[in-house]
C-alpha cells in the first residue's frame, strides 16, 4: 500500500467521521425539534378546543340564570332562551368535533370522557327544554304567568342536569390543565434532549481525537520505517556488509529505490565474489645464496 493511499485513507476516515457526526447531530436535532413542535401544535389545538368548550359552558350557565331572572318578562325571556339554545347547539357541535378528532390533537385517553360529556350536555339540555315548554305554554295561550319562580324550586327541577353539566365543566378544565402541563413539560424534555445531544457531540469529539491520535501514530511510521530500513541497509552496504537485502516493506513510493539499492548490493556481492576468485596465489620466497 502506498503512502499516498494511507494518507488518503486516513483523511477519508476523518472526513467520514465528521460527516457522520454532522448527520447524527442534524438528525437528532431535527427529530427532537419535529417532535416538540408537533406536540406543542397538538396541545395548542387541543387547548383551543377545550377553552372554547369551557367558555361555551360558562355562557350557557349564565344564559340559564338570566332566563330565570327575566322569566316574567316575555321579551327578555325569549332573548335568553334563544341565547341558551344557540349556545347549547354550539356546545353540541364542539363536542362532536372533539370526538371526531380529525386533527388528531387529542389522544385516545383524552377522548374517553367525551361521550359522557355529550350525555351530560344532552341531559341538561332536555331538562332546560322541559322548563321552557312549561313556561312558554301558558304564554302562548296568553295566560298570566304565576308569580316569579322560586329559585329553590327551579334549582330542584334541573339540579341533576346542572350537576352533570358541572361535571362536564370540571372535566374540560381538568383536561385543559393536563394539556397545558404537557406543553410546559415539553420544555424540560427539549432540555433533556439537547443535553443528550451535548453528550453525543462530546463523545464524538473524544472519538475524533482518538482517531486523530491513531493516524498521527501510524501515518508518520509509514514514511519513517521504510526510510530507516533503507538507510540502515545502505549504511551496512557502505561498510561492506552485503548479505542484508533491501526492502521497502511494501511501500510503493520506496519500492524503486529499494530495487535499485538491491541491484547495487547484488552487483557489489557479485563483484566481490569475482574478485576473490581471481586473486593470485601467494609466490614462495627464493632461498638466499
Amino acid at each position: 500500500m502506498s503512502i499516498r493511499s494511507k494518507i488518503f485513507a486516513g483523511l477519508g476516515l476523518v472526513v467520514l467521521f465528521f460527516v457522520v457526526q454532522a448527520v447524527a447531530v442534524w438528525f437528532f436535532n431535527f427529530h427532537t425539534r419535529d417532535q416538540v413542535v408537533a406536540a406543542v401544535a397538538k396541545n395548542t389545538t387541543a387547548n383551543a378546543k377545550l377553552e372554547e368548550l369551557a367558555v361555551l359552558a360558562q355562557q350557557i350557565r349564565r344564559f340559564e340564570k338570566e332566563y330565570f331572572i327575566y322569566v316574567n318578562d316575555p321579551a327578555q325571556r325569549a332573548k335568553y332562551e334563544k341565547e341558551w339554545s344557540d349556545t347549547l347547539a354550539a356546545v353540541t357541535k364542539a363536542l362532536e368535533t372533539m370526538l371526531a378528532n380529525r386533527d388528531h390533537s387529542l389522544t385516545a385517553d383524552d377522548l374517553k370522557e367525551v361521550p359522557a360529556w355529550q350525555e351530560a350536555a344532552g341531559f341538561y339540555g332536555d331538562e332546560m327544554k322541559g322548563i321552557f315548554a312549561q313556561v312558554d305554554k301558558p304564554a302562548a295561550r296568553g295566560d298570566q304567568l304565576p308569580a316569579p319562580l322560586d329559585a329553590a324550586e327551579v334549582n330542584g327541577r334541573i339540579r341533576e342536569g346542572k350537576d352533570r353539566f358541572g361535571a362536564l365543566i370540571k372535566g374540560v378544565n381538568a383536561l385543559s390543565k393536563k394539556k397545558s402541563a404537557e406543553t410546559l413539560k415539553l420544555s424540560s424534555l427539549a432540555a433533556e434532549a439537547f443535553q443528550r445531544l451535548f453528550y453525543l457531540v462530546a463523545g464524538s469529539v473524544v472519538l475524533g481525537c482518538l482517531i486523530a491520535c491513531g493516524l498521527m501514530r501510524t501515518l508518520p511510521g509509514a514514511v519513517t520505517r521504510p526510510i530507516e530500513s533503507l538507510a540502515a541497509a545502505a549504511d551496512e552496504l557502505s561498510k561492506g556488509e552485503l548479505d542484508k537485502q533491501f526492502s521497502a516493506e511494501g511501500v510503493v513510493e520506496f519500492a524503486r529505490l529499494a530495487e535499485a539499492l538491491e541491484r547495487l548490493r547484488a552487483a557489489q556481492q557479485a563483484f566481490m565474489a569475482r574478485l576473490r576468485a581471481q586473486k593470485p596465489a601467494a609466490v614462495p620466497r627464493k632461498a638466499v645464496a
